[in-house]
């Protein structure tokens, strides 16, 4: 019998694949490389355009072993998303993205990731589908934020830093106070 293999997952949550380092770096373009020459599938978890550069190796994993590229979409309001995230891309500009990786025929989607709580009410979620839906994508996921307690501290202040998102913080503060996750 033949030996049984997983996927492997690049960024998750907080983990961006590309940052601004792996345009000369090139570490995860190295390791899609060894993945796409041992038969792995590969599931990719990014916010950036930093993904186009690997398009050639992505479109050879996906055709041997199969290949998934998320963007992470925390939520579609722009002003608010450019406080959560300042560095990175606005979410027009990541529903093109998701544009873009299935005209080159990727499997791709959104993913609400992380689902912070009080960042997206229920007709932001139906708008994060419906702009999905426009765009082509394959599937919208979703993952609530998950906080350990030796990173909840430092996320909460990070928050309480930007004036814009300081009673955000707080009750965020307030609901993860005893546990990593906004539910159980």
């Amino acid at each position: 019998t033949g030996v049984r293999r997983g996927g492997v997952c690049l960024g998750e949550d907080i983990n961006e694949p590309y940052p601004a380092v792996e345009q000369q770096e090139m570490i995860v373009r190295k390791c899609l490389d060894v993945l796409r020459l041992h038969g792995f599938p590969v599931h990719i978890v990014t916010g950036s355009s930093g993904v186009l550069r690997d398009l050639d190796l992505l479109k050879t994993i996906a055709s041997n072993a199969g290949c998934l590229v998320t963007v992470t979409l925390p939520t579609h309001e722009r002003k608010l998303a450019m406080a959560l995230d300042p560095d990175g891309p606005e979410p027009s500009e990541r529903f093109d993205l998701v544009r873009r990786l299935r005209e080159e025929g990727l499997h791709a989607g959104v993913g609400i990731i992380p689902m912070i709580p009080y960042a997206l009410r229920p007709s932001g979620v139906r708008e994060i589908y419906r702009r999905s839906r426009q765009v082509g994508a394959s599937y919208v996921i979703d993952r609530p934020l998950t906080l350990l307690e030796e990173r909840r501290d430092e996320f909460i202040s990070a928050l309480s830093s930007s004036t814009q998102l300081k009673r955000f913080a707080q009750r965020l503060g307030r609901m993860y106070a005893k546990r990593t996750a906004p539910y159980g």
